[in-house]
This record gives C-alpha cells, structure tokens and sequence, in this order.
C-alpha cells in the first residue's frame, strides 16, 4: 500500500538518514527512454551528488556523464539500489538528465516510468506523477514515486498550489523536518560539534580542495553543507542563504542593478562606459558605491 501522508514519507526518509528531500511534478516526457529532465542549466548539478564525472563523444559534441548513489524505495519502506543511474550532461541545450535509473533494480517502478504510446499523450504538463529525490547524509539518493490519484501526490499538488514548497531549480523543496530554522540551527550544530575545519572549497566534481585565500570562512562554510561555489542567486539552503561574516559589509542580495543603462544595455556595456583601465588593457569597475554619495575610486555616484 502507499504512503498514505507525505509526513510518513518524509519520517521514512529520515530514518534513512536524509538531509534534503527534492520532487520533481513529472511530464508524459519524463520516462525511461527520454530520461527524466532535471533542468536547462547546471543548477541540477549543484542539488544532486555526484562522482566520476567524465566525457564522453557523442555524434557532434562530447556529452558529459556523472555517476550516482541511487537507490529506490517502495510503499513498504523496502530500499534497492539502481547501479546504473547517472546524471548527463548535454552541453548543446545546455540541459541535465537522469539516466539509468530503473536498470538492475528490482524494486524501482519500471511500468510507471514507461513511454506513453503516441494515440495516449495529453500534453506537455504535469501528468499528477511526483518524483522525490531525497539525499542522504552519505551522499547518495534515495527515489521514491508517487503516482497519480494517491495520496502524496495530492497533497504536493495542494502544498504547491498554495506555494508552501519553496522552488530549487526545477524541484519543489520538501521539508525534512517541520521547522526548516530548526534544520538549518541542527546542521550549523552540526559543523560546530565536530571541532576546527581546515579552510576548503568544493571543486566541479564536489571534492573539497584546500582553499587559502581571505574568503575562505564563506568556501569552507558552504563546503561543509556541500555546496559548490555558484553564482545562482536562489537561497543555499533550505531557503535559507548562508553567509560567513569577515568584514564590515555583509551581501543580503544580488547587488547588480536591473534597471538604468546596466539594465537596458547589460554589463560589458557598462564597464565599457563607466569602467576604467588596468596597466594589462583591461577595464574594471569597482569601489563601494552609496546612493546619492560620489566614489572616490570611480568618480561616479550612483542615484
């Protein structure tokens, strides 16, 4: 039988060690054949673990594949790992698939992530089927599907409806715990309990590398809630946006204007205007900027 509630989905993911848990409202295109689409950036890249990233030639441009920790879990809680799941990359699009995922896996629900026959699609919207990926304090995955009609999937159309599910990249962000302050303070503790942490970053392939420069609080802080260095401008966590104070000024939002001669003309445009030269032939604009106040550094002020 499934899960009758999403909180006893949820409970179970919890007792399976998971941190986050994602879903994914699918299509009549999200099947086996034309795997599951996980969105047109590399935002995907930065939600999911994943290891031994390599390319591969494809007919025109090499195609970039990532393996994965997957394992499904039924309506009776039972766990079986799907040893060919991957993520791949199409660089052309750009866009990131999941492949792979039901291959060698006796529990995964093969006959619901079939193609539809062509005389049996309705459209390209969501067709009431759910797909959580949930990720585990291990860096693995764990999959669960909810089709349409049962209960789970119902209530995570009402929650979206409402916008009670925060939005990352193409998932809808389910909370682990009731209180996501209190999962944000339990992973902060966390960190904190487990003593001094060398400086680091997460390079491409999430392996943290040594990292010794002045910002290395901010790298290291996100790399131990295994967060890649981004500039995607959503909240890394939870809803929630972390940041490591070093100095006076600490960066609450995205300082980049979207009105004015930056807005209408974009960035190169502006520093070409407004920047100034470098001995290496090349223009930058910099210097702190305060409304109404002329900066010294530029000799412009910004209004």
């Amino acid at each position: 039988m499934p899960f009758q509630r999403l909180s006893e989905l949820v409970e179970r993911f919890r007792d399976l060690g998971v941190t986050r848990i994602l879903c994914k409202r699918l299509s009549e295109n999200d099947n086996s054949k034309q795997q599951i689409y996980l969105g047109g950036s590399l935002e995907a890249l930065q939600l999911l673990p994943y290891r031994n990233v390599r390319g591969e030639p494809g007919t025109k441009r090499v195609t970039f594949k990532a393996d994965l920790s997957f394992d499904w879990i039924d309506s009776s809680g039972h766990v079986a790992k799907a040893p060919s799941a991957k993520l791949i990359l199409y660089p052309k699009y750009p866009e990131v698939r999941l492949s792979g995922f039901l291959h060698g896996c006796s529990i995964a629900p093969s006959k619901h992530l079939q193609p539809l026959p062509r005389e049996k699609r309705t459209g390209d919207g969501p067709d009431g089927r759910v797909l959580f990926l949930a990720v585990t304090n291990s860096d693995s995955i764990l999959a669960y599907l909810a089709l349409r009609g049962e209960a789970v999937a119902r209530e995570i159309e009402e929650l979206h409806l409402a916008g009670q599910l925060p939005e990352a990249g193409i998932f809808l962000d389910v909370p682990v715990m009731r209180d996501r302050r209190q999962a944000l303070l339990a992973k902060l503790q966390e960190i904190h309990s487990s003593g001094w942490h060398s400086s680091r970053r997460l390079n491409s392939s999430r392996v943290a590398i040594p990292y010794a420069a002045q910002n290395g609080g901010g790298y290291t802080l996100e790399a131990l809630f295994g967060i890649i260095p981004n500039g995607i401008s959503a909240p890394d966590y939870l809803g929630w946006e972390l940041k490591a104070y070093t100095s006076g000024r600490v960066t609450l939002m995205t300082p980049e204007p979207d009105a004015g001669y930056y807005g209408e003309k974009g960035v190169a445009a502006f520093v070409r205007k407004y920047g100034h030269q470098t001995g290496d032939d090349t223009l930058y604009f910099t210097g702190l900027h305060r409304a109404n106040t002329r900066c010294d550094a530029s000799g412009h002020t910004a209004v």
